[in-house]
């Protein structure tokens, strides 16, 4: 038995396939197309979202702060040895959640500024103009 369609079932596949090829391009354009709403930076809290007492739960909950106080736009924390012996990623990123939520309990104030202290020097700040600042010490040197 001659199948006469043979011509026919060669393109209609490749119809089909084509047209499945269209389409998917079609919908993921569709799907990861732009967003016309701007993009709000990763861990950036509402202003006004965090309050006095979420800032002191946070504080009081890590084992590398000893004690915080506040004067004005400032948070001033003083930290142990465990934050000190952390490399300076570690350091930025614990900054960085502390500078978002006292900016956060501030209502968005765009001085608010995160200062680190160890044994009353200033290790480290964090302002929203300028991020992370880390104190670096000068090197001694030897002589022999």
């Amino acid at each position: 038995m001659d199948n006469r369609f043979k011509l026919f079932q060669k393109r209609n596949r490749l119809q089909i396939v084509s047209s499945f090829v269209l389409l998917s391009i079609a919908f993921l354009t569709m799907a990861c197309g732009h967003d016309s709403a701007p993009a709000k930076r990763l861990g950036q809290y509402e202003a006004g979202s965090k309050t006095q007492a979420d800032l002191e739960t946070l504080l009081k909950a890590d084992a590398r702060v000893d004690d915080f106080s506040t004067e004005g736009d400032k948070l001033i924390v003083n930290v142990n040895s465990a934050f000190t012996s952390q490399p300076y990623g570690l350091q930025q990123r614990a900054l960085g959640e502390w500078h978002n939520v006292w900016q956060a309990v501030n209502n968005g104030a765009k001085n608010a500024s995160v200062i680190v202290q160890s044994s009353g020097d200033e290790i480290a700040k964090w302002t929203a103009s300028e991020g992370y600042k880390p104190k670096v010490k000068a090197k001694e040197s030897t002589t022999e």
